[in-house]
């Protein structure tokens, strides 16, 4: 007797991939969109699936023995598969693809995109205030504001690419805005395959 392993959480997107041709997989459970056709050098990526774990005053021993000590309000570390971003003095959240680092897990309260190409600056630049310019929000860096109206974690992760981390809520909002103001620099959805 075989048995079919179906996916156990789907992302506030799922509906809107399957619409617009995303093919699929499963990771730890989750359905996510692997590949789009037509992928362009500007992409966005949903990554609704990666878990979060958030660490406050009473935890922070623990985070510090887990990621080490982190280098500072507005910065994040990158530790093997996770990801440490440090929001204030008593509060950080742990980011990872596939389990929650030990701590409180809240992963069902946020999710993530990803912005990724040559032009993914000049897009960030149409929907959001917050000062992106390289000398104020370097590589490593991370901030909290609005972006389009949404309260958005986010994070300046390459040169070119930049992490976004919302309520799911507003995720499809967000993601639909994103969109409409990187059509003029060939924006397009990419699967978590074609994230380079």
């Amino acid at each position: 007797m075989t048995t079919s392993f179906e996916p156990i959480a789907v992302g506030p997107l799922i509906g809107w991939h399957e619409s617009a041709g995303a093919t699929f997989k499963t990771i730890a459970g989750w359905q996510v969109a692997a590949s789009y056709p037509n992928v362009t050098e500007n992409r966005l990526v949903d990554c609704s699936h990666w878990a979060v774990a958030e660490y406050l005053a009473d935890l922070a021993s623990g985070l510090a023995s887990r990621v080490g000590l982190l280098p500072g309000v507005g910065r994040f570390k990158q530790v093997g598969d996770h990801v440490a971003y440090q929001l204030t003095d008593q509060r950080a959240i742990v980011v990872g693809p596939t389990t929650a680092a030990p701590g409180i897990d809240v992963t069902g309260g946020w999710s993530a995109m990803v912005i990724d190409g040559p032009n993914s600056l000049d897009v960030l630049a149409h929907v959001t205030g917050l000062d992106l310019r390289a000398s104020r929000f370097p590589i490593g860096g991370c901030k909290q504001g609005p972006v389009f109206g949404v309260s958005s974690l986010v994070a300046r992760s390459g040169d070119r690419r930049y992490e976004l981390h919302v309520c799911p809520d507003s995720f499809e909002f967000l993601w639909e805005a994103i969109l409409d103001a990187g059509q003029a620099y060939d924006l397009r959805p990419a699967g978590i395959e074609q994230d380079q």
